[in-house]
């Protein structure tokens, strides 16, 4: 054997040995970035979960008394999907408010949050099921 079948040998050896922790770490940034993303979309769910039951809760409590935070209205506007926001500022623009437009009001605004919800667990059901 020469020393340039020697010295081969080693750089083949060598090289397979290099490419095994490359594959694994390439395995466990991509297992990482898979964990942080499901993390991600999770905490945001509850997020938005916990903003709309908060929410929900005062715009009820504004339809009885007719008296809407401008909490809820800033939370609304600012941070929940522009489906929300036009469900209520459709109700807000009504002039001829009666006990039934707001019971539609109240089911309309629900409505819009749990589609929201369900678009966030299919986000994240789509995401494990790859």
């Amino acid at each position: 054997m020469s020393v340039n079948d020697a010295l081969m040998g080693v750089f083949v050896g060598g090289l397979i040995g290099w490419v095994a922790p490359l594959l694994t770490l390439q395995y466990t940034e991509r297992r990482w970035r898979f964990e942080a993303r499901l993390s991600y979309l999770r905490a945001e769910r509850d997020r938005f979960e916990r903003l709309y039951e908060r929410n929900l809760e005062r715009f009820g409590k504004g339809l009885k008394e007719n008296s809407y935070s401008s909490e809820m209205s800033a939370e609304i506007f600012a941070l929940m999907p522009k489906e929300i926001a036009d469900q209520y500022e459709k109700w807000m623009r009504d002039e001829e408010k009666d006990d039934f437009k707001s019971k539609v009001a109240y089911l309309e605004m629900a409505s819009a949050m749990k589609r929201d919800l369900a678009r966030r667990d299919a986000e994240i059901r789509d995401l494990v099921e790859k």
